[in-house]
């Protein structure tokens, strides 16, 4: 479980590459719950579009949250590479913090002691 505001939007993301050009495929979305944590369960597989090329998946999370302003912000983490059995805990994400630099993410400690904002 991850400590975040209420009534973030949590979006499960994997960005793909085709010719040079990005898109992205949602796995699955959420949202904060009243003590503002939330919870993302599923299995994560892309498509392979090209027969013999594997298009394995680059996972992110996004996190929309109105803490700061009436338009919203919204928080891209870093990818990570965390698949079944194994579990990513986030941590605790500082929504409101100053905008920082967030530094990689390794699969054994996945926490954060800051957050970072983009608007």
């Amino acid at each position: 479980m991850v400590f975040i505001s209420k009534q973030a939007l949590i979006n499960f993301y994997s960005k793909n590459t085709f010719q040079g050009l990005y898109y992205w495929f949602s796995f699955r979305v959420s949202f904060t719950d009243d003590g503002g944590t939330f919870q993302l369960d599923g299995c994560g597989d892309d498509f392979d579009w090209i027969p013999g090329v594997p298009n394995d998946p680059e996972p992110y999370i996004q996190i929309l949250h109105y803490c700061n302003n009436d338009k919203g912000e919204i928080m891209l983490l870093p990818e990570f590479n965390t698949f079944v059995p194994n579990t990513y805990e986030i941590g605790t994400i500082e929504l409101d913090a100053p905008e920082v630099e967030l530094a990689p993410l390794n699969a054994r400690n996945a926490t954060f002691g800051r957050g970072s904002r983009r608007s």
